[in-house]
C-alpha cells in the first residue's frame, strides 16, 4: 500500500543553480513542452495493468544506447497548508529541453516527481527507442511497476478505504509508457532510481530546475490528465 507522505525537499545548491541557470523556465499554462494534444469524449475503457511492460525498477543502468534524462519534484512545506511545488527535467548541460516547472494542482512532493517523469517522456523525442529516466522517487517507480494492477481491480481504493492520490496521473503516466513500447520491438522505458542528494551531476542538476520551478507563479489550473489519457487511447 502506498500512502502519499510528507517528504522535505532541500533546496537547490548554487553550484547547480550555476548549471541550471539557462534552464527553460516555462511560466504560461498549459506549458511543459508537451507535444500531445487533447480530445473530447468519454472515458476509455483501457486502462488495464502494465504488469507486462518491460520497466525496470533498478538502481544501476547499464544501458548505453538507451537516451538519459534526470527528473525530480521539490516542494517547500510538503504535506502542510500553503505548499508549493515545482518539477525539474535534465537532458544535459545547455540542452533546451531542460524544464523548470510549478507543479500543476495540489502541491505535494510526490504529485511533483510524477509529473517530472511525464514531462520527461512528453520531451523526449519519437526518434529515440530506448528511455531511460533516473529519478530518486521510490514512489513515482513503486506506482506504475508494483501497485498499479491492484489499484486497478480495486478501482483506486486502498485497504483503508480511501482513493489512491494522483489517480489520474499516475494513470496517464502508464498510458504514456504503454503508447511508447507500442513504437515497435525494442521500444522500452527504464524508470531508475537514483539516490536523491548523493552528488550525481545529473539528480543535482534536475533538482535545482525543481526548486526553481517552486519559484515560478501558480498554474492556473491542474492539467486535464484523464482527457490528455483518452487523447492517447484514441490514438491506438
Amino acid at each position: 500500500m502506498v500512502e502519499e507522505q510528507p517528504v522535505a525537499s532541500s533546496s537547490g545548491r548554487n553550484s547547480t543553480r550555476k548549471r541550471v541557470i539557462e534552464a527553460r523556465q516555462v511560466r504560461a499554462e498549459g506549458g511543459g513542452g508537451s507535444s500531445l494534444g487533447t480530445t473530447a469524449g468519454e472515458s476509455g475503457s483501457n486502462s488495464g495493468s502494465i504488469s507486462n511492460a518491460r520497466i525496470l525498477a533498478t538502481t544501476s543502468n547499464s544501458l548505453d544506447e538507451a537516451l538519459i534524462v534526470y527528473s525530480d519534484g521539490a516542494c517547500k512545506g510538503n504535506g502542510k497548508p500553503g505548499s508549493v511545488a515545482g518539477l525539474g527535467v535534465y537532458f544535459g548541460e545547455g540542452d533546451e529541453r531542460n524544464l523548470s516547472e510549478r507543479c500543476p494542482g495540489v502541491q505535494t512532493n510526490n504529485r511533483a516527481e510524477l509529473i517530472a517523469i511525464i514531462r520527461s517522456i512528453e520531451l523526449s523525442p519519437k526518434s529515440a527507442k530506448r528511455l531511460t529516466v533516473k529519478t530518486d522517487s521510490r514512489y513515482s517507480i513503486d506506482c506504475v511497476t508494483k501497485y498499479l494492477p491492484g489499484w486497478i481491480r480495486n478501482n483506486f481504493i486502498l485497504s483503508t478505504g480511501q482513493p489512491v492520490k494522483n489517480r489520474e496521473v499516475i494513470e496517464y503516466l502508464a498510458e504514456l509508457i504503454r503508447m511508447w513500447e507500442r513504437r515497435g520491438p525494442g521500444a522500452r522505458i527504464e524508470l531508475v532510481y537514483v539516490r536523491g542528494h548523493s552528488g550525481e551531476p545529473g539528480n543535482e542538476a534536475a533538482d535545482g530546475l525543481a526548486n526553481l520551478g517552486v519559484l515560478l507563479p501558480e498554474r492556473p489550473k491542474d492539467e486535464e490528465w484523464a482527457r490528455k489519457k483518452r487523447w492517447l487511447q484514441a490514438m491506438k
